[in-house]
């Protein structure tokens, strides 16, 4: 009967293991009847349902649904022949389905398979024309955007900007939506099964969801209460695209309301599943829609796109993505109540979460009431910590004093500090025991001082966290970046777009970098021959007079001297579609960048293979046309 989470199957237990067993249930009094008792609250008393009649939808020896009839009113009169009538009804849509299946298998199979043949190749052709048209101006927008945040702006330039860059990221969102979508037909989407640290990328997913979730006025909470798993193998980015893509349209139809993230392991005798739920108090989805909203290009309806904007495709690619990672999305929703998507992927080589063995260890909270969430007790279960949480400073200081030899780990909102007259209280607590506290506010509360002279070991946003919570007792791990380290060496730069170049020779001079602009391939191999002091080779692949992929070939060949066989080239692109990284390597470019760029991953893969030549004179920029 399709996809079920556990905790559904167990609610309905003896529902479900009656229906397995194809028989008819009467239900004359369905309100008081053990069977169908955990459908009165959300089922039965909303659409004024007393009775039912159930009989399941049986094909191949397998129960595939069923088949219930509702009465509003108690203990109908049924005859034998109403058994007889649904028994026969039940069995001639066991039927229809029978004979769409043999359909499906028999006459569509062949229609679809030219369809697709037909559809695949116009369709990445497009893409691929789409993808480099749009990608080349998107790389001068937002890397022109990234140089201005560089320098010295007013917080009001700076927030006009930041809006842009907003804008033109969720155009760019639009834009891998479809290529994934194009990726993903074309069943060209590779899974890359790592190594994965599920309860930071879970928790790191969430917080980014923050400051957006605030202006919507929605409340975020994270329950992990019965996550079980602390690494696993499974693909980290796709994982992250499924939640990202849920909690994005959680936030986008919720206003003044909550979400919640629940995430839960469950172990089979043949495999371990990771189990995600995404519920929210939006807007809902209509009955008659819901059946469609993971068809591709669809929205609940046209005035959705219209408001809330989208392309339809983010539920579809994320049905998809589940199905790769092993498991299934699926959705509950009722018109203007909220809805949930539930999802379940496989996880390889699970490692269990192990337990701090510290009986002293507590985490105490001092959060105000209309923050506080239940799942806030309970953020470091899996780890059998304890967590207290009080809304006023009067009884935090009485828990503390009260447990002078206890481990206590403080997560205080400045807004409860604002509002005691008790401060100096719970200062001197902190200092005379040496207790490590953190911050946790909304944006708004976000620059509010705790105290002038004693520093929070973390600052934080709501929602709280298990992987901050746990930051707070192992402490903040080093940042490994680049950022703030110089680079030495000259790159040829090779790239049509005026405004691209500038993009480009911003950031390459920022990083310390030497850069020479070229036009095209064949101003490359000329000062590539004449000049014998590049370190690396930025190509752009689309180019007029001699593309990236003929300049790198020959290149390779020696047409620009011996000394540059063997020179590191990046390739730039701005197509990203299936086929174009190989494409790349094939004609002998060391890696590949896809537009539009971003400053840390250029400078990673310069770093990476640049040839480290000795400090040169101050940067300077060089431009043959």
């Amino acid at each position: 009967m399709g996809a079920v989470s556990p905790w559904r199957a167990n609610a309905l237990k003896k529902l479900f293991e009656t229906i397995e067993k194809e028989e008819l249930i009467a239900l004359p009094d369905a309100r008081k009847n053990a069977i169908s008792e955990p459908l009165v609250e959300h089922y039965l008393n909303p659409f004024e349902i007393q009775s039912l009649y159930i009989s399941p939808i049986v094909h191949h020896g397998k129960a595939v649904g069923i088949l219930n009839v509702e009465y509003n009113v108690p203990n109908p009169n049924w005859t034998p022949s109403d058994t007889r009538f649904i028994k026969a009804l039940a069995v001639v849509l066991g039927s229809l389905y029978a004979n769409k299946e043999t359909l499906k298998s028999k006459q569509l199979a062949l229609v679809q398979k030219e369809l697709a043949e037909q559809s695949a190749k116009m369709k990445a052709e497009f893409l691929a024309s789409m993808s480099h048209e749009i990608r080349t101006p998107m790389n001068g927008i937002l890397g022109m955007m990234t140089v201005l945040q560089q320098t010295e702006l007013t917080s009001s330039q700076r927030h006009q900007i930041h809006l842009a860059q907003s804008s033109a990221e969720s155009l760019l969102t639009i834009i891998n939506d479809i290529l994934d979508f194009s990726k993903i037909e074309a069943g060209k989407v590779e899974i890359d099964h790592v190594d994965v640290d599920l309860v930071s990328l879970l928790s790191e997913t969430i917080e980014s969801f923050a400051l957006k979730a605030e202006e919507k006025q929605t409340l975020l909470e994270f329950d992990c209460r019965n996550l079980q798993i602390a690494q696993a193998k499974t693909d980290p980015h796709r994982l992250r695209q499924v939640l990202n893509n849920l909690l994005s349209n959680a936030v986008k139809f919720t206003e003044q309301g909550k979400i919640i993230l629940t995430c839960y392991s469950e172990q089979n005798a043949d495999e371990t599943r990771l189990w995600c739920s995404v519920e929210d108090t939006g807007i809902g989805i209509a009955k008659e829609k819901l059946a469609t909203i993971f068809d591709s290009f669809t929205q609940a309806d046209s005035s959705t796109t219209r408001k809330y904007g989208g392309t339809g495709l983010g539920l579809s690619i994320a049905s998809q993505l589940c199905e790769l990672l092993g498991g299934s999305l699926s959705a509950y929703s009722k018109l203007n109540i909220g809805s949930t998507f539930t999802f379940y992927i496989v996880l390889k080589e699970p490692v269990a979460i192990e337990p701090i063995d510290n009986d002293a260890l507590e985490l105490v909270l001092l959060v105000p009431d209309h923050v506080a969430t239940t799942s806030m007790r309970h953020v470091l279960a899996p780890w059998h910590i304890k967590t207290t949480l009080y809304h006023d400073m009067t009884h935090l200081l009485q828990h503390l004093q009260a447990n002078p030899t206890s481990q206590s780990l403080l997560i205080l909102d400045p807004v409860m500090l604002i509002e005691s007259q008790d401060t100096a209280s719970l200062k001197h607590t902190i200092t005379s025991r040496q207790l490590a506290f953190a911050k946790i506010s909304t944006s708004e509360h976000s620059q509010a001082l705790l105290w002038q002279d004693l520093k929070p070991a973390l600052d934080m946003l709501y929602p709280l966290t298990p992987a901050n919570a746990l930051m707070l007792y192992y402490g903040e791990p080093e940042l490994q970046t680049q950022s703030d380290s110089v680079l030495h060496g000259h790159v040829l730069l090779v790239e049509d777009n005026k405004v691209n170049q500038i993009v480009a020779t911003s950031l390459l001079t920022k990083m310390g970098l030497t850069v020479s602009v070229v036009e095209h391939g064949v101003a490359a191999l000329q000062i590539l021959a004449a000049d014998h002091s590049f370190d690396l080779v930025l190509m752009d692949c689309q180019m007029p007079e001699m593309d990236g992929y003929e300049a790198t070939s020959r290149i390779r060949r020696g047409e620009a001297g011996e000394h540059a066989k063997s020179i590191a080239i990046i390739a730039l692109t701005a197509n990203a579609m299936v086929g174009d990284k190989e494409k790349c390597l094939a004609a002998g470019m060391d890696a590949y960048l896809s537009k539009p760029l971003q400053f840390d991953s250029l400078k990673a893969a310069i770093a990476q293979w640049i040839r480290q030549a000795s400090p040169v004179s101050p940067t300077r920029i060089t431009t043959n046309s």
